[in-house]
């Protein structure tokens, strides 16, 4: 376990010395949806070990021996790759079969069981020429957007988690899939249509979901999870 936990922190040392090194920064774009938004900055480290921030970027996931990383960025190592990016693991370049064009910022990630495709959520409406309101699914090589998956939702989504048969969402959302659903959603993994036999939504704005057997824990602005009084964190099973 220790050793594990030296290996993992080691990685996450190299990806962000990566990302510090090849992403250009932006003004943060705004959204009336997102304005009462906290930042939420990532850590990086400099080349001299030094401690920076690094707030344009918003979601990182590894699979498929690359990270693909999304955030308010516009280039990737000098080239034009905004808000979402995938790079090679063990040479820290862009993947150049990777290449879809969001037009807003990426809050979110998450990536299927069997590597196969990355969930896109944040205050985007488009994707390589394809609308998809703040909510997407891509192959993961590719970058193609799937053309069965389009829920959208109302507002920004800014977490997401999959077990591969189900997307679970959070964010600042009141709607997604055209079915009222406050803050927090259960969808179907393939076609994005809303569980409904899910009933559980948030007071407020869901911020980071995390998913630990059938258990689903999420974090946030709320004080109220389903018709329980929950204080900013709480499960579900």
């Amino acid at each position: 376990m220790h050793h594990y936990a030296r290996r993992l922190r080691r990685r996450t040392l190299l990806l962000l010395l990566v990302i510090a090194s090849t992403i250009s920064l932006v003004p943060a774009s705004a959204d009336a949806d997102v304005a009462a938004l906290t930042p939420r900055p990532m850590a990086t480290v400099d080349p001299d070990g030094s401690l920076a921030d690094f707030s344009p970027v918003w979601a990182v996931v590894e699979a498929n021996g690359r990270w693909y990383v999304g955030g308010d960025f516009q280039t990737v190592a000098g080239e034009s790759q905004p808000y979402l990016a995938a790079i090679e693991v063990s040479t820290g370049r862009l993947d150049q079969l990777f290449r879809p064009q969001v037009n807003g910022e990426v809050r979110s990630l998450a990536v299927s069981p069997d590597g196969t495709s990355i969930y896109v959520g944040g205050r985007f409406n488009n994707i390589s020429g394809s609308w998809r309101s703040r909510l997407a699914k891509l192959d993961a090589v590719t970058g193609v957007v799937d053309p069965a998956f389009d829920p959208g939702a109302s507002a920004s989504v800014e977490a997401l988690v999959t077990d591969g048969t189900s997307l679970w969402a959070g964010g600042l959302f009141s709607t997604i899939g055209g079915t009222a659903s406050d803050h927090l959603a259960k969808l179907d993994a393939t076609t994005g249509a809303p569980d409904p036999l899910w009933t559980t939504t948030a007071g407020n704005k869901v911020l980071d979901l995390e998913l630990q057997g059938t258990t689903l824990y999420a974090a946030g602005n709320f004080n109220t999870l389903g018709t329980s009084p929950v204080s900013k964190i709480g499960r579900m099973d």
